[in-house]
């Protein structure tokens, strides 16, 4: 999916993400609580193993839970959208993983050593569902693609590059201006300009009000007619 918002958006929906990674952890580790295996003699049932009383499946689930739990904080200590995305797919796809092994490790080594026999309780499937949630959580976090709106400031919609898309990607920087023809306007703020606060593109020429100019580079770090990168 494409996402075409701005910053702020972008990061409060990937909050939203890891905030469902974080409570899907939490379920996955209250399944302990429940019974994961009913041991069975003679048709009668005999006694309910949850799923913290085995040391293997109740590590491996809390480190599962713990890992993709705290994904949310680690991707909090971020305003990078690219380093908040990996961080909730890295960690939420690892701790889906090791939540995973929580209940294969259960019936396929604790339950075979035990040699008994019997059924799977509401706990064992509780702990596939939640891990495989996890898995799909983390799954939308890597499969939103993020495109930010470009932000214009104060109503400015920039001209054509003049020397087509290929300028796009390379650098340009502002320069001092040495005169400015009376009644030029500032294309971001429309209102004229003098000599002392204009600058000028030294890529394709256009004059700015360095302080507009300033403005538009902390939000875009280009040069809002050419859309060179500043460097």
């Amino acid at each position: 999916m494409t996402v075409d918002i701005t910053e702020e958006k972008v990061l409060a929906r990937f909050f939203k993400i890891g905030s469902f990674l974080s409570l899907v952890a939490s379920l996955h580790m209250l399944s302990l609580l429940l019974p994961w295996y009913e041991t069975i003699t003679d048709t009668v049932a005999i006694s309910r193993i949850s799923g913290y009383i085995n040391t293997e499946t109740l590590l491996l689930s809390v480190a599962g839970g713990v890992i993709a739990g705290v994904a949310l904080a680690a991707s909090s200590a971020s305003k990078n959208i690219r380093t908040v995305r990996a961080v909730l797919m890295v960690m939420g796809i690892i701790g889906g993983l090791v939540a995973l092994t929580s209940p294969i490790f259960m019936v396929s080594i604790t339950i075979p050593r035990l040699s008994v026999s019997g059924r799977l309780e509401l706990g064992f499937f509780a702990s596939i569902f939640t891990a495989v949630a996890i898995l799909g959580v983390s799954g939308v976090a890597a499969a939103t693609r993020v495109k930010i709106e470009r932000q214009y400031p104060y109503g400015y919609t920039p001209l054509p590059s003049p020397e087509g898309e290929g300028a796009v990607s390379e650098e340009t920087s502002f320069v001092p201006v040495d005169s400015v023809d009376e009644g030029l306007k500032c294309p971001i703020c429309y209102l004229e300009m003098d000599v002392e606060s204009a600058v000028k593109c030294s890529s394709c020429g256009v004059i700015y009000h360095s302080g507009c100019l300033d403005t538009w580079v902390d939000l875009n770090r280009s040069c809002p007619n050419c859309q060179r990168r500043v460097g």
